[in-house]
């Protein structure tokens, strides 16, 4: 189940060609850093004109020998997808990975620009839920009186929306949604995480299966919704 955050770069005349060949020649395997990183150039492709590959990065792994614990370095991956002229999607991870692979794109694809996922707003997600009525899964932050210690409401199955739980619970704020989108290929089933993380419930995708989703999720959902986005200058 992929999962990745989406990010909103400025508008720019992006040439697939160009793109793929800068990331295949930053290697990992060229990398002089003590913990290397970089992309795999095997992983380089284009997708109509989108550019998939994987960012490659090492950090340290124990493991249990007789002898003690035993060290070594590990090879990480995330994937990234430029996303037309202007979307990137990563794969998520955790906040320091992220971090990692946010400096890689900022050093060496999108200059003078902070790079920050889109979080995906309560609109947004009932925006998801009035095109997509085949929902699966539901989960509210509850905040009205009498639900005081609830931490969240999960409502999980078939025709979520179409229950009593949902017209008791409906007006809850919003954490997530699962919908089956049926006017993407694949007909996808899709979460979608307030914190800006998008998962595609489908185990068998390729590559190039992902990035036809992923694109058709921010033209046709992402896009759409989106308020106007300013975008933070690094200090150079």
């Amino acid at each position: 189940m992929p999962s990745f955050l989406i990010i909103k770069t400025p508008k720019q005349q992006i040439i697939p060609e160009e793109i793929a060949s800068k990331a295949r020649e930053l290697s990992v395997m060229n990398s002089n850093k003590d913990y290397r990183e970089g992309t795999l150039p095997e992983s380089v492709r284009i997708i109509k004109d989108n550019v998939y590959f994987v960012f490659g990065f090492e950090y340290d792994f124990e493991y249990p020998t007789l002898e003690g614990i035993g060290k070594a370095k590990a090879l990480g991956e995330v994937p990234i997808v430029f996303l037309g002229k202007s979307f990137l999607a990563t794969g998520n991870a955790t906040k320091e990975i992220q971090q990692r692979v946010k400096k890689f794109l900022e050093n060496n694809f999108i200059p003078e620009i902070i790079l920050e996922p889109i979080p995906l707003k309560e609109d947004m997600l009932r925006s998801v839920i009035q095109k997509n009525p085949d929902v699966f899964q539901v989960d509210h932050t509850p905040s009205r009186k009498g639900l005081e210690t609830i931490d969240k409401i999960s409502l999980v199955g078939r025709g979520v929306t179409h229950s009593q739980i949902w017209e008791d619970y409906g007006d809850q704020p919003l954490e997530k949604v699962k919908v089956r989108l049926t006017d993407i290929p694949e007909e996808a089933v899709v979460g979608f995480h307030m914190k800006g993380i998008i998962t595609i419930y489908h185990t068998s995708l390729t590559a190039e299966q992902i990035v036809i989703v992923l694109r058709e999720l921010v033209d046709r959902v992402v896009a759409p919704l989106m308020t106007e986005v300013s975008f933070q200058c690094r200090l150079v």
